[in-house]
C-alpha cells in the first residue's frame, strides 16, 4: 500500500517538475522539449535542448535504482542512448553511454577509488578546424600527450608506421626549371601525402597513477600538397582510463582486516566527497568501446604533440645542464670543431690527389 502511494505521488510530481524545468530553461534562453515521459520506469524519450550556441538531442535517458549486493555493489545506473551534440566548433555523437554508481567501491573491490564507472559505445567527435579546437578536446588531448611523453609504458605489443607520398612531378624546362605542385591545374588531381600509424595493446601509466589502455589505435594524417592543410582521423577500440591504487596504500589496505577496511571506508567518506567537488574526474573510470576523432581541417602547426615535445626537450636539456654544467656546451663545441676539421682534411686530401694527378701528367 505504501509503495503504491509513493508511485502515485511520483506520478503526480513528475509532470510538475518537468514543467518547471521547461519554464526555467525558457527564462535563460533555452528551449527544452521531450516526447515521452515514463514515470514508473524513470525514463524520458526524445529529449531536445536548443540554445543560441549549441543543440543537444538524447534519444532516451533512464535511471535505474537497485539494492547493492556483495556481487554487484552498485546503487544506480544512468543510461543515455543516441546522443547528439553540435555547436560551432564540433559535433559529438555516441550510441550508448552508461554510468554505474558504486556503493563503497574500494571495500567491495570494484575500483581503486572512483565512485563512477562510465562506458561509451560508438563515440564520435568531429572537429571542424584544428585552429578552433574546443576547450574540452584540448584538455583531453593535452592530458594524453603529457602521458605519452612523461608516462611509463607498461606494455606495447605492436607499432607500425607508413608514409605514402604523392606521385612525382617534373619540370618542362629541364633540371633547372621550377617544379609545380600537383593539383594546381584543373585537369590534375590533388595529390597528398598520407601518414599511417597503428598501435595495439598500449598501456601507459602517468605520475598521477592513471593507466591509459589502448586496445587498437589507427591514425591517418592526410596533407594536400597544393593547399596548406589536411585532415586527421584517429580510431580506437577498447580504450580505458583507469585509476591505479598507490602501492603503499594498497599494501596497507590488503593487510588490514575486514573490519579495518570497512572502518577505513567510512571515515574516509567525507574526504572523498570533498574530492568529488574539487576534481570530479578523479571519481570516474572510463571505458570507451569504440571511438572516432576527426579533424576535417588540420594544420601541422596546430599539432600539440610537437609543441609539448619541444617543451619536454627544452626541460630535459635545462635539467641536464643544471646537473652537469658545461658538459653539453663542451660537447657541442667538440662536435662543431670535429666537423670543421673533417671538412678541412677532406679538402686537403682532394688537393693532394690533384697534385699527384698533375705530376703523373707531367711525366
Amino acid at each position: 500500500m505504501l509503495q503504491q502511494k509513493t508511485l502515485l505521488s511520483a506520478a503526480m510530481l513528475a509532470p510538475l517538475l518537468f514543467g518547471s524545468l521547461v519554464f526555467i530553461f525558457r527564462i535563460f534562453g533555452y528551449t527544452l522539449h521531450f516526447r515521452h515521459l515514463h514515470v514508473f520506469d524513470l525514463s524520458v524519450e526524445g529529449i531536445s535542448l536548443v540554445s543560441p550556441t549549441y543543440t543537444l538531442a538524447i534519444g532516451k535517458l533512464s535511471l535505474r535504482f537497485h539494492l547493492p549486493t556483495s556481487r554487484k555493489p552498485s546503487w544506480a545506473v544512468i543510461v543515455a542512448e543516441e546522443c547528439d551534440f553540435k555547436d560551432a566548433d564540433c559535433a559529438v555523437t555516441f550510441l550508448r553511454g552508461a554510468s554505474t554508481l558504486w556503493f563503497f567501491p574500494v571495500f567491495f573491490r570494484q575500483t581503486s577509488g572512483p565512485w563512477i564507472t562510465t562506458s561509451l559505445d560508438g563515440f564520435s567527435v568531429i572537429v571542424f578546424t584544428s585552429e578552433n579546437t574546443p576547450r574540452w578536446v584540448q584538455l583531453l588531448r593535452n592530458n594524453m600527450i603529457y602521458t605519452i611523453l612523461d608516462g611509463e609504458t607498461i606494455r606495447l605489443n605492436n607499432l607500425k608506421s607508413r608514409i605514402q607520398f604523392s606521385t612525382l612531378t617534373g619540370s618542362k624546362e629541364g633540371y633547372n626549371g621550377q617544379v609545380e605542385k600537383p593539383g594546381l591545374r584543373p585537369d590534375e588531381q590533388h595529390d597528398e601525402i598520407k601518414l599511417h600509424l597503428e598501435v595495439s595493446q598500449w598501456h601507459i601509466v602517468n605520475v598521477r597513477r592513471r593507466m591509459y589502455t589502448y586496445g587498437d589505435v589507427k591514425a591517418l594524417l592526410r596533407r594536400n600538397w597544393a593547399e596548406d592543410h589536411g585532415s586527421l582521423i584517429v580510431c580506437s577500440e577498447g580504450s580505458k582510463w583507469t585509476k591505479m591504487p598507490a602501492l603503499a596504500q594498497q599494501e596497507a589496505y590488503r593487510k588490514s582486516s575486514t573490519f579495518g577496511q570497512l572502518f577505513h571506508s567510512l571515515y574516509s567518506f567525507p574526504s572523498e566527497l570533498f574530492k568529488i567537488f574539487r576534481d570530479p574526474l578523479t571519481t570516474v573510470d572510463l571505458d570507451v568501446l569504440g571511438c572516432d576523432i576527426t579533424f576535417l581541417y588540420f594544420r601541422i602547426r596546430d599539432a600539440e604533440i610537437l609543441k609539448q615535445g619541444a617543451m619536454k626537450v627544452r626541460r630535459d636539456y635545462q635539467k641536464f645542464d643544471d646537473s652537469h654544467p658545461g658538459v653539453l656546451m663542451t660537447l657541442t663545441w667538440d662536435m662543431l670543431m670535429y666537423g670543421i676539421c673533417a671538412v678541412l682534411n677532406h679538402g686537403k686530401k682532394d688537393e693532394v690527389h690533384t697534385e699527384n694527378d698533375n705530376d703523373g701528367d707531367d711525366e
